[in-house]
């Protein structure tokens, strides 16, 4: 495990962003890849320099399995978009997944581990970045900060997350209103605009059984 253990705790760490420790590196929950322990609470707190955000990437996230939105899991992981617990919650993490990435707002990022349950789980591996500003400011479309991306079985939470979804589905939307024809039928879920309006009407009065004039 990279970072520094914080004196007199069993299990939290902490990783600063300096020219003399390198800019990445990983992380993981106690005893990985064996099972982490019962009735624990370890914390992740990750410091970049001004002009940096950091990216974590879960590669492989294995928690007691339950139900996905992690309300009542006993065993999860908190992302926080801050440097403390009381900082924006961007993601809960629970039952399984693999490649997750969260990417933060600002230059402060705060994990929490709590395990609760009777039977742990084999528990997480993780990688950790700290990016320059500018990379943050010009991410991929999948790679906006504060959102989380990769192949989830947990609940996910936080208005970034949200703005990404609209924006997927936004894309979707827009598809289906130039290919929401076929065979001169229109489909259910054609979006309208006044870019096919002319279109439309012609599909709903052949529908009527009226011709054009």
């Amino acid at each position: 495990m990279d970072g520094l253990l914080v004196p007199g705790t069993m299990c939290d760490h902490e990783f600063v962003s300096s020219q003399s420790t390198p800019q990445y590196g990983r992380f993981y929950s106690p005893r990985y890849p064996s099972s982490y322990p019962k009735n624990i609470r370890c914390s992740y707190l990750f410091r970049a320099r001004l002009k940096e955000r950091i990216r974590l990437v879960f590669e492989e996230i294995s928690l007691q399995k339950g139900d996905l939105s992690c309300l009542n899991r006993a065993d999860l992981i908190k992302v926080h978009d801050g440097t403390d617990s009381g900082a924006p919650t961007i993601a809960v993490l629970c039952n399984q997944g693999t490649e997750v990435e969260v990417l933060s707002t600002g230059p402060g990022l705060y994990v929490e581990f709590v395990a609760n349950s009777e039977w742990p789980g084999q528990g997480f591996k993780a990688m950790f970045q700290f990016q320059p500003l500018d990379d943050a400011l010009h991410p991929e479309p999948d790679k906006v900060p504060g959102a989380v991306t990769g192949n989830p079985k947990y609940s996910v939470i936080g208005p970034a997350v949200s703005a990404t979804t609209r924006a997927t589905e936004g894309k979707r939307k827009r598809s289906r209103a130039r290919h929401g024809f076929e065979n001169g039928s229109l489909r259910d879920d054609r979006v309208f605009s006044l870019d096919n309006f002319e279109e439309v009407v012609t599909v709903c009065l052949r529908r009527a059984g009226i011709e054009e004039t």
